[in-house]
């Protein structure tokens, strides 16, 4: 990966501004998708697709896309950025295989939700993913906690 996970989830809790510096953004106009482009793009790493977020110009290697249902309010969320697990997945399934088919190869799904069924029902696609060589990665962010969850979905 070319942006740092920790840097994000950091971002994520509130604990981190978009250079890394300790900041509280409470206050803060700035949404979560701002800060974590803004990070990436500090830490030299390139553009990427980012869902939900603006409307890209293109497809990317990598994408990130986060499913938070129960947002903290540091995150500045407007209500079309907080998608389900249900939702996010389709969503990510159709911009990998359709509409950024053969150019996003490394994926992130950041999620507080890990509902095994719903992986189920897409684990096929996910298969599919892994046959053509995508690296999918998904991590639980549940507290202060960072986890990747790969092996409970994928088992």
């Amino acid at each position: 990966m070319r942006f740092n996970i920790e840097n994000i989830f950091n971002i994520l809790n509130g604990k981190f501004d978009r250079f890394g510096r300790e900041d509280d953004f409470k206050e803060s106009k700035t949404t979560i998708l701002e800060l974590i482009g803004e990070n990436i793009q500090s830490n030299g790493g390139g553009a990427i697709n980012c869902t939900p977020g603006k409307k890209s110009s293109g497809c990317f290697y990598e994408a990130i896309f986060i499913s938070l249902s129960n947002p903290l309010s540091i995150l500045n969320l407007k209500s079309d950025q907080i998608i389900t697990l249900k939702e996010i997945l389709p969503m990510l399934l159709k911009q990998v295989l359709v509409d950024c088919y053969n150019v996003n190869k490394k994926i992130t799904l950041i999620t507080d939700s890990i509902d095994t069924l719903e992986f189920k029902k897409w684990q096929p696609h996910f298969e599919l993913l892994d046959n053509i060589g995508i690296e999918v990665n998904i991590f639980y962010i549940g507290g202060k906690k960072l986890l990747n969850i790969n092996n409970l979905i994928f088992d």
